[in-house]
């Protein structure tokens, strides 16, 4: 339920303004001991198509006016296609008729707890 709440204020700014994401993701595993890591490796590219692959709008945007933000995901533990992570968000804005950006939400949630299967939509 966490990280529906947390996905809609991320978005929230961007259906309200309709602007298209520069997104970077990132999964991090450090104290998972797991024999096979590509599992980690499939969820950060599904997250990444995910959140680049989709438009958010009609309009078509230039790659500066997108909103650059960033979802690292940090797994603490996976029991099957459990996983047990900690999610943080960043994004900001650009500035209009500038090459800066504002910063906008940095959110960290301690308790994103979800299933996910490598191969599956």
């Amino acid at each position: 339920m966490k990280i529906r709440f947390i996905l809609f204020l991320v978005f929230l700014g961007n259906v309200l303004s309709a602007q298209e994401l520069r997104a970077t993701a990132k999964v991090l595993s450090p104290e998972v001991q797991a024999t096979n890591k590509d599992i980690f490796t499939a969820l950060e590219t599904s997250l990444d198509n995910f959140l680049n692959g989709n438009s958010w709008t009609d309009y078509k945007y230039a790659d500066e006016e997108r909103i650059e933000c960033s979802f690292i995901l940090t797994v603490k533990s996976l029991n099957g296609n459990k996983f047990d992570a900690t999610l943080q968000v960043q994004y900001s804005r650009p500035i209009y008729g500038s090459k800066y950006n504002s910063p906008v939400l940095n959110i960290l949630d301690k308790d994103v707890v979800f299933s996910y299967r490598e191969n599956e939509p």
